[in-house]
């Protein structure tokens, strides 16, 4: 399931005053350039699913049931597709989180897609390593070296469907 999220102008708002506040991370791919769409991201997931968004190296959202998720993002230039690829850093396997929740964002933040979820232990046991500089099927080429999934791997979060937020369509 591919929901595809218009972004409210105040969620947008929002992303965009916390980029802005936010210091360059250590191992950052995009060194600080994709912050307001891993914010938006955060955002968007946490309306989804009904959870709290919080400041921790660990995770970004804290569930009603108290699970925690890592909410990953890229900003793209297209409707993401099923073969696409998900990815975590190889730099970030230590990060204490239940789940990885998987984002794309448009360039311009005003679209989102909720692209699925995974226990972070089925994650690393699906994945793939993916050295730097490897070409993906779809064009994409990892920056740095990192752990895939294809997006057809992933599972919704089951509550997703259950919940008001944002309107939102599923592919």
């Amino acid at each position: 399931m591919i929901a595809r999220v218009i972004v409210d102008p105040v969620m947008r708002a929002e992303a965009e005053r916390l980029a802005h506040h936010l210091p360059i991370l250590n191992d950052s791919i995009t060194k600080g350039e994709g912050a307001a769409a891993g914010y938006v991201g955060e955002l968007v997931f946490a309306a989804l699913h009904g959870g709290d968004r919080v400041d921790s190296y660990d995770y970004d959202v804290v569930l009603g049931d108290g699970q925690t998720v890592d909410v990953k993002t890229k900003v793209t230039g297209v409707e993401p597709e099923y073969h696409y690829e998900c990815s975590v850093s190889a730099a970030n396997t230590f990060q204490g989180c239940d789940y990885y929740g998987f984002m794309r964002v448009d360039r311009a933040l005003e679209v989102a897609w909720w692209l699925g979820g995974i226990y972070r232990e089925d994650f690393y046991r699906r994945a793939r390593y993916v050295p730097a500089g490897t070409r993906e099927a779809n064009g994409w080429v990892a920056s740095g070296s990192c752990y895939s999934v294809s997006v057809d791997a992933l599972y919704p979060i089951p509550r997703v469907n259950n919940l008001p937020g944002p309107k939102y369509t599923v592919n």
